[in-house]
């Protein structure tokens, strides 16, 4: 299996903690090996009617296509009103009639622990994908307020060993 992770942000602010944490992912793991999806919120609003070959968005094919050419996908993910975010669930929605996602292993993190919902409707909708959540690699990874960039994030103690710890167990090939 490859090592590549597609990474993917469940919140569109772009000074996000969930995109910190991604870009201190990055950093521990590698730009040629972890590469962080950035265009989500150019996904249109999802129409089963505009779903059939050729005929979807550039950014929908480019979801596809990344998730497809990666060997994991690894997603922080907010939580808002008790549930994935609007524009995230919309991207997921394009994803549901294709096979991108099956046995794909995907990690979910999270940034605070009062994230309850949104991880599990998550776990859900990928469930119902056929993707293969890797719950050794699901981690909820506490990003303060002060943490303002991914080097300030990795000068915290253990996170550094936490962010690569869950991205080698997602990685392995105990999954393929």
């Amino acid at each position: 299996m490859s090592d590549s992770i597609l990474a993917i942000c469940g919140s569109l602010r772009a000074r996000s903690s969930n995109r910190i944490l991604l870009e201190a992912a990055q950093e521990v793991w590698g730009k040629s090996r972890l590469k962080i999806f950035a265009t989500i919120e150019r996904i249109p609003p999802f129409n089963p009617d505009y779903d059939v070959d050729g005929a979807e968005h550039q950014s929908v094919a480019d979801l596809r296509n990344e998730i497809a050419s990666a060997g994991a996908v690894l997603v922080s993910i907010p939580e808002y009103a008790h549930g994935l975010p609007g524009s995230f669930k919309n991207a997921l929605d394009w994803l549901v009639s294709t096979t991108v996602m099956s046995n794909k292993p995907v990690a979910v993190w999270a940034t605070t622990d009062r994230a309850i919902h949104a991880p599990a409707q998550l776990r859900e909708v990928l469930t119902t994908m056929a993707a293969t959540i890797i719950e050794d690699a699901s981690i909820f990874v506490p990003v303060c307020a002060d943490a303002s960039s991914a080097d300030a994030l990795l000068e915290k103690p253990n996170i550094r060993s936490a962010l690569l710890a869950s991205l080698g167990l997602l990685t392995c090939s105990p999954h393929e």
